[in-house]
């Protein structure tokens, strides 16, 4: 009778063990699961501000606005094109 007694108190400490370290294992994957949601919200939040950073640097390298503070520092449209590569194509030079 003894060994019975014995054998379920084992059986019952064991099984305490087991649920602990089970709920232990639970709320590690939780915590770690909240973290990497923290995560993905930051990594979204970071790509929209870079697009809205990109799309403000496009419109800054417009030609309209490009142009437009060209002249406003004092610089004008050249009157004659100047170039240092040769026009002809290499089409033109077996004909």
């Amino acid at each position: 009778m003894k060994k019975i007694y014995i054998s379920a108190i084992l059986l019952l400490i064991l099984l305490s063990i087991v649920e602990v370290v089970y709920l232990t294992h639970s709320d590690a994957l939780a915590s770690e699961s909240m973290s990497a949601e923290k995560l993905r919200n930051k990594i979204e939040k970071i790509d929209e501000e870079n697009q809205i950073l990109q799309s403000e640097i496009l419109s800054y390298s417009s030609i309209i606005v490009v142009s437009s503070r060209a002249s406003e520092l004092g610089f004008e449209k050249p009157q004659e094109f100047i170039s240092l590569k040769n026009k002809d194509s290499i089409a033109l030079k077996h004909e």
